[in-house]
């Protein structure tokens, strides 16, 4: 477990310096589904006291590194909404993404993945305490959604990932 105020293994002031004006990586990964025999996302609605606060997002975070991406992801997903998709993100690469934010000092690189989950298995999704809101979404649902409830990158994301299916 890392401390809190340390980042990869670095205090957060040194991380901070390090970071000014660099790229970091994260990795995220868009739960794919059907609803009613659509096609659809599992999104979840980030609490207002972190990054992107207030806005539906998928699943991932910060790889540390030398990080296994696929075990980084499986090991994400299944602590951020208990869904079990290993071994199903392989050969499931969406895009690479950049985003910066106010909230952040230097920009993120971020590889995305979709994976194929039953609505079965989606039935007992569960929130962490990053997240408020679980949802699945079709497309109509996004489509839907209010402006300042959505960020460019997951529903960019969402959209190709259901356009996909």
């Amino acid at each position: 477990m890392i401390p809190e105020g340390v980042t990869d293994g670095v205090p957060k002031d040194i991380y901070d310096q390090y970071r000014a004006g660099r790229d970091s990586a994260c990795v995220d990964l868009m739960v794919a589904t059907k609803r009613h025999g659509k096609p659809a996302v599992l999104l979840s609605k980030r609490k207002t006291s972190v990054c992107y606060g207030g806005k539906w997002w998928m699943y991932g975070g910060a790889l540390q590194s030398y990080a296994s991406i696929e075990a980084f992801i499986a090991e994400r997903v299944r602590r951020e909404c208990g869904v079990d998709i290993t071994g199903r993100c392989k050969k499931a690469l969406v895009g690479v993404y950049r985003t910066a934010s106010s909230d952040h000092i230097g920009s993120t690189l971020q590889p995305c993945y979709a994976a194929w989950v039953d609505e079965n298995e989606l039935a007992s999704i569960l929130t962490d305490d990053a997240h408020d809101v679980l949802r699945i979404f079709t497309p109509s649902d996004i489509d839907a959604l209010p402006e300042n409830e959505t960020h460019w990158y997951p529903m960019r994301v969402a959209r190709k990932v259901l356009a996909s299916m």
